[in-house]
């Protein structure tokens, strides 16, 4: 990322566009005496500052400043973890002299789009192809091996037993090309490969289309942002692949941590729970001392705790029996004053229903005697006002009455009644 970045300066630098063009150098001279300026800015040199100030700014001074702060973030933070070496090569590099580049004289704009354009056009493109022929490998390799692996299991189920090592090692093979393939990014690599080239080309083809007397500063400024912008696309969605490695790759170191701890913990519950038992005899050390020595004094003083803890779990058996006959006694017991329960649940049901059966036969004869006797009342009534032998009767009757409706007090009160009348 800090490569491209000083690439992106240099060229700018060289192309007079941007910060470096005259409306950039007034402007950041105008900003550079604002606080925030000066302090994003303060690793400059002291020069550089007060020129700004002065208002004179010159395109090398804001190139130094540039450089100054790439060189201070990649320090700073993408280098830290990282030993630099000191670059010994040729000025300018090789690769930039076989393009009849010296690397400091201005440029103009077909030279930028020979130098700068086009050579990292070709390169998407050789990374791309590359990175397709990389693909279609691994991706070969994955589909071949799964269907050894198939074919090698069906004839290891069918006959051949032996052919199941290499179920187990064309299934290591697909896992670790699989594995390879997530961690190389292949297929990311080569779509975000072939989508800068795309834009790189389609920025060439809009330069090429102008007039030739088309060439102004706001253009130059419009080429040069457009490729540096989509180069530097491309490399930021670089550190941000890397960054969600990075806490990916963290996020599972801590689970593998958190599940170390739990097994961890299940072994010393495991520890604690055989020294519960009186057992934390019983290890790995001691069984496979007895194992490598059958006969030695380990294998005896094992076999020996072996017997005790053996008729230990007899007596505990004994005891388990007796503890099942007791509970076979206790279901029986309970079975049976459930069933007595239930029997006496089912004659107070019938007791009940033979209550409601007599209550609802008398409320019904009450009933048809009310009625019976409220025909009458009114006659009745009459009769027994005006003749003294009706209301003698009535007297004499009046037990009947009082056994039909169950009102003894009835009678009492009559018998008391009667001689007035």
């Amino acid at each position: 990322m800090a490569s491209e970045n000083l690439l992106r300066e240099i060229y700018c630098y060289r192309m007079r566009t941007g910060d470096y063009s005259p409306q950039g150098l007034l402007q950041i001279a105008k900003d550079y005496s604002e606080d925030e300026l000066v302090v994003s800015r303060k690793a400059a040199a002291q020069t550089a500052k007060e020129k700004a100030k002065a208002g004179v700014l010159t395109a090398d001074d804001v190139l130094q400043i540039n450089l100054r702060e790439i060189t201070s973030t990649l320090l700073g933070k993408d280098g830290e973890g990282i030993a630099l070496t000191t670059y010994d090569g040729p000025l300018p590099p090789k690769e930039f002299t076989e393009q009849g580049d010296d690397g400091f004289t201005f440029l103009g704009p077909d030279d930028y789009v020979r130098l700068r354009l086009m050579t990292k056009v070709d390169w998407y493109q050789r990374r791309a192809e590359t990175l397709q022929v990389q693909l279609n490998a691994l991706q070969a390799g994955i589909i071949c091996c799964t269907t050894l692996g198939t074919v090698f299991a069906a004839l290891a189920a069918y006959k051949f037993e032996s052919y199941q090592a290499w179920v187990a090692f064309t299934t290591c093979l697909v896992n670790s090309l699989t594995r390879y393939l997530d961690y190389s990014r292949t297929e990311w690599s080569l779509k975000k490969y072939n989508r800068t080239h795309h834009y790189l080309m389609n920025v060439r083809y809009w330069w090429s289309s102008l007039d030739s007397g088309a060439d102004s500063l706001k253009k130059r400024n419009r080429l040069v942002s457009l490729t540096e912008d989509f180069i530097s696309e491309e490399v930021d969605a670089w550190g941000q692949q890397m960054q969600k490695a990075f806490v990916k790759q963290k996020n599972e170191q801590k689970q593998q941590n958190e599940e170390l701890m739990a097994t961890l913990k299940a072994q010393e519950g495991y520890k604690n729970a055989m020294k519960e038992l009186g057992m934390e005899w019983l290890d790995t050390e001691s069984v496979m001392a007895a194992i490598n020595d059958p006969k030695g004094p380990e294998a005896q003083k094992l076999f020996g705790k072996l017997a005790d803890a053996a008729s230990q779990l007899g007596g505990l058996q004994e005891a388990k029996n007796k503890v099942e006959e007791v509970v076979a006694k206790v279901e029986g017991v309970a079975d049976k004053v459930a069933g007595e329960v239930d029997s006496a649940l089912d004659k107070a049901e019938d007791l009940i229903a033979h209550v409601e059966r007599e209550w609802e036969s008398r409320l019904k004869m009450i009933k048809n005697a009310a009625m019976g006797w409220a025909d009458k009342v009114p006659q009745a009534l009459e009769e027994w006002l005006t003749s003294a032998d009706i209301r003698d009767k009535f007297f004499v009757n009046l037990p009947e009455l009082t056994t039909t409706f169950g009102y003894l007090e009835v009678l009492e009160v009559g018998r008391k009644m009667g001689p007035a009348y």
